[in-house]
């Protein structure tokens, strides 16, 4: 079908009636105006969108969507942390899905988009299957495109002015939105490239799951000593408690000291 696009574009052009120099340069013109991509090399483009975001997606489910002991964990180790790394891993994942919906084209035209409704503009325009696949992708991210222009991308006033609220978004929502992206993208792969596309990264040995191991084991230590402080407190054991507070001082290397902010940078 892109083969066929491309021929049909050309043979238009080549069909004028002018001389042989003119109907070429015009033939040229028409190609270079109305060409479509690569489709091989635009859907390797959309595939790596989509396993970046949802590499970030499996982050965020991991740390707050899998059990309440991990939340508790990170909030217990540094809760103004984790609550920054929650809002900023879920925000993402929303402009990610917004991104992979984007239309082929900016207003004004200049500029091309790497999204699904690229696929079909940019490389498989009569594709009616494809046309539907897009359609559903597009409406399932409907929620994704409100945030961003009413909190991520953009602050709206009336949003802001507590006029205006927010499409309810839920990970039952993003897992959706990112399954019509995939099936998209699986649609093309099978009917124009017929090939088998795998559309969930494969997650490294060194994951976030041995940060949390590493945490957990250093959560756990930093507990026992504290219960050792206020065992030997209650035990009026002074020496033993200088002894440990003393080791405060040496227990982490220079380069994990960190200066508090500046009260004012301005």
């Amino acid at each position: 079908m892109y083969l066929a696009t491309i021929k049909r574009c050309c043979g238009e052009a080549g069909s004028s009636h002018r001389g042989p120099s003119t109907g070429l340069s015009r033939m040229a013109n028409v190609c270079k105006q109305s060409r479509m991509m690569n489709p091989e090399k635009y859907l390797e483009l959309v595939k790596q969108d989509l396993f970046s975001a949802r590499v970030e997606w499996r982050l965020y489910r991991s740390l707050f969507g899998t059990n309440e002991e991990t939340v508790d964990l990170l909030n217990e180790v540094s809760g103004p942390t984790a609550n920054t790394l929650e809002r900023v891993l879920f925000e993402r994942t929303l402009l990610n899905i917004r991104k992979l919906n984007e239309p082929p084209n900016n207003e004004r035209r200049r500029t091309k988009s790497v999204s699904v409704q690229g696929l079909r503009k940019f490389c498989f325009p009569d594709d009616q299957v494809l046309a539907s696949l897009v359609k559903t992708s597009i409406e399932l991210a409907a929620f994704a495109r409100n945030w961003s222009n009413k909190r991520i991308a953009h602050s709206d006033f009336d949003y802001r002015d507590g006029h205006a609220k927010l499409e309810k978004a839920s990970r039952a929502k993003v897992e959706a939105a990112f399954g019509a992206i995939a099936q998209t993208l699986k649609h093309v792969s099978t009917t124009h490239l017929d090939t088998t596309l795998i559309t969930h990264p494969i997650p490294p040995l060194n994951d976030e799951r041995r940060m949390l191991e590493v945490l957990y084991l250093g959560q756990r230590e930093r507990r026992n000593l504290k219960s050792d402080k206020k065992r030997y407190l209650e035990e009026r054991n002074y020496r033993a408690l200088d002894e440990l507070r003393s080791q405060d001082r040496t227990r982490f290397p220079s380069w994990l000291h960190r200066d508090n902010p500046p009260l004012d940078v301005d």
